[in-house]
């Protein structure tokens, strides 16, 4: 018996799947409905690679090479990956968190989202939904000077341990767009504030 691969086994399958289905259909005399949408016919999967706020939590889950393999062989062109947004924040984790830094962060969280749906933002879930209206709101505003990146580069050349600058130059221009997306994010949701009426009640223990 001839060997037969993997794609040439999923591309038989598909050809065969295929070949039933329009034959049960002229049997039937089904006509399949014609759906209009403008939006591209997009079909893939979510990769939560990035989908938990606390990192190396989702052990195991982490999207290999042979997934996206897979993925074309059976047909998908999209993938889709939701990020928490902790994941691009700057904070300490090593500190304890509070009530009030629980509560800061709920608010903070709700005047976003507040915003994002003033606009008519739309996404899958709050996270996605947040994710965008950063990016469209501060992300896309920001823009790094090759002069910055020099400079950061001059002055940490020992981290880089002999790396040349343009070895290192994605990542140095990277750092310092998220730096200056906190430092905007921060300043834009006090901005936030002292536009909204925000007061928080803590019962005594």
């Amino acid at each position: 018996m001839k060997k037969i691969n993997r794609r040439q086994f999923i591309r038989n399958s598909a050809i065969a799947a295929g070949a039933l289905t329009l034959s049960v259909k002229s049997t039937f005399g089904i006509k399949p409905a014609v759906i209009k949408n403008q939006l591209p016919r997009w079909k893939g999967f979510n990769l939560l690679d990035f989908f938990s706020p606390v990192p190396g939590s989702n052990k195991g889950t982490n999207s290999t090479e042979d997934d996206f393999k897979w993925m074309a062989d059976w047909g998908f062109d999209f993938v889709r990956i939701p990020m928490a947004y902790p994941r691009y924040l700057s904070f300490d984790r090593t500190k304890d968190i509070t009530k009030e830094e629980v509560l800061n962060t709920m608010i903070n969280r709700v005047l976003l989202l507040r915003e994002a749906k003033k606009i008519r933002l739309e996404a899958p879930s709050e996270e996605e939904l947040l994710k965008e209206y950063i990016d469209m709101k501060i992300r896309a505003l920001i823009r790094v000077k090759e002069e910055e990146i020099r400079n950061f580069y001059n002055n940490h050349i020992d981290d880089f341990e002999g790396k040349e600058m343009e070895d290192v130059r994605d990542n140095i221009e990277n750092y310092l767009i998220e730096h200056d997306l906190n430092e905007r994010l921060k300043s834009h949701i006090n901005e936030l504030k002292e536009k909204t009426c925000v007061r928080i009640q803590l019962n005594p223990e």
